[in-house]
């Protein structure tokens, strides 16, 4: 019992921030369209479970299990139809803010994948109609907290040289 009030208060804490599992859903998804193969005219993202570890404020780790699926078109013309990959992803991801967005860390790459010919033009061997999960919203996303400033300018951090004119004046 104790634990689930654990989990409830992380809960709380995540979404006083702006940061849910729907967030993460999100920020997840953005990083894995951005890492989609050249090859694949389409990528869908399925998650599974996305569930808080731990964090607060502009960290946080989630677990996360979804699919990763990866639909390659191929060359209708020469009777190649491509392929269509799925991977599976089970693992800890940290999402932290990074200039007021989210960054995610974590290993992007499903470790095990399977693939399969697609069979005609335009079809592929493996629906997304037929995968478990769902996929992340497409309404706004959490804004990350922005850092704050130190108050200290680039000048203070090299500490405080100054250019010099011709004639030996400081700048």
């Amino acid at each position: 019992m104790r634990l689930l009030g654990i989990g409830i208060a992380l809960a709380a804490v995540a979404a006083a921030a702006g940061l849910d599992a729907e967030g993460a859903k999100q920020a997840l998804n953005v990083k894995w369209q951005k890492l989609r193969p050249a090859s694949a005219a389409e990528r869908n993202v399925l998650f599974q479970n996305v569930k808080l570890v731990s964090g607060g404020g502009t960290s946080y780790i989630f677990h996360v299990t979804a699919l990763v699926r990866d639909y390659e078109a191929g060359y209708p013309a020469n009777r190649y139809y491509g392929q269509t990959c799925v991977g599976n992803i089970d693992g800890d991801y940290t999402i932290h803010s990074q200039g007021g967005a989210w960054e995610v860390d974590g290993v992007m790459t499903p470790p095990t994948h399977k693939c399969q010919p697609n069979q005609s033009a335009g079809v592929s061997s493996i629906p997304v109609s037929s995968l478990q999960g769902t996929q992340a919203g497409s309404g706004p996303m959490a804004a990350a907290p922005a850092l704050e400033k130190s108050g200290y300018s680039r000048r203070a951090a090299r500490g405080m040289r100054r250019r010099r004119t011709r004639d030996g004046a400081a700048a």
